[in-house]
């Protein structure tokens, strides 16, 4: 087991896989008509409002299909999930323009498990202010054969999505840092979430949000936060808070007590 985890993050980080442009030539088409009744631009908003649950499902189901076909064509595809998961998405062209929305598409190892996870968005709503909806999901290798092991990712429908690995606050876990803001909204709101896996399952660790906060730095075991408050006189005034990692997800750095 330990040689052939170290052969997967080999794949996944070293050796890129050369996406020819005739692998997903099909699947990338399909993609397109099943996301079109999702634009609002181009179905109008009744009929997107209609049919938007069922239709960003049956996207949803198509595009593990797909990732589990390419999985369990071998080792040597791993390496292209990412080019793979952009490909297919590339004729739906608000996909290439979500760099300040999002990280996504996201692939990244599970180690120590035999897994990996993939992140990916599908594009729906309005143009000005979309309504994309985020899966985070976890595929493993069990009896030599891929499977999908979870999805997260909906607490964050229309807002950003940035996603960053941590240290678990568990042995044996990856852990996860989800943070977004709600597109659309002035509130400034930044909501947090911590997932974690730990080789069977995606779970929600621990979650916050905080208004008037926004996440400055990101390191492996803690998090830094910029806000401004008011105090009792009613002036606003700046802080900076620090989030640690522990296990049950974050919280809040104390100096120790000197002795």
């Amino acid at each position: 087991m330990a040689k052939y985890v170290f052969l997967l993050i080999s794949m996944l980080m070293f050796h890129p896989y050369t996406l020819r442009a005739a692998e997903c030539h099909d699947v990338k088409e399909r993609y397109a008509e099943l996301n079109r009744p999702l634009r609002v631009d181009y179905a109008g908003e009744q009929a997107y409002l209609s049919v938007r649950d069922a239709q960003t499902e049956a996207i949803h189901r198509f595009m593990v299909e797909q990732l589990l076909n390419r999985l369990n064509s071998g080792l040597q595809a791993l390496g292209d999930l990412k080019a793979f998961t952009e490909c297919v998405q590339s004729l739906v062209p608000e996909n290439s323009v979500t760099v300040e929305v999002t990280n996504f598409p996201l692939v990244l190892p599970l180690t120590p498990h035999a897994a990996v996870a993939v992140g990916y968005q599908i594009y729906r709503g309005w143009s000005a202010v979309p309504d994309d909806r985020y899966y985070f999901e976890a595929f493993g290798e069990h009896e030599g054969k891929w499977r999908l092991d979870g999805s997260i990712g909906s607490s964050f429908d229309g807002s950003t999505l940035f996603v960053q690995p941590i240290d678990a606050g568990k042995s044996g876990e990856n852990w996860f840092l989800f943070s977004g803001i709600r597109l659309g909204n002035t509130g400034g709101i930044l909501h947090l979430e911590v997932v974690s896996y730990d080789g069977k399952a995606l779970k929600s660790v621990w979650t916050d949000s905080l208004p008037r906060v926004s996440l400055t730095a990101v390191y492996r075991n803690y998090i830094l936060l910029d806000g401004e408050a008011t105090n009792a006189s009613g002036h606003y005034f700046e802080f900076r808070k620090r989030l640690d990692v522990v296990p049950s997800g974050l919280k809040e750095h104390t100096d120790e007590p000197k002795r």
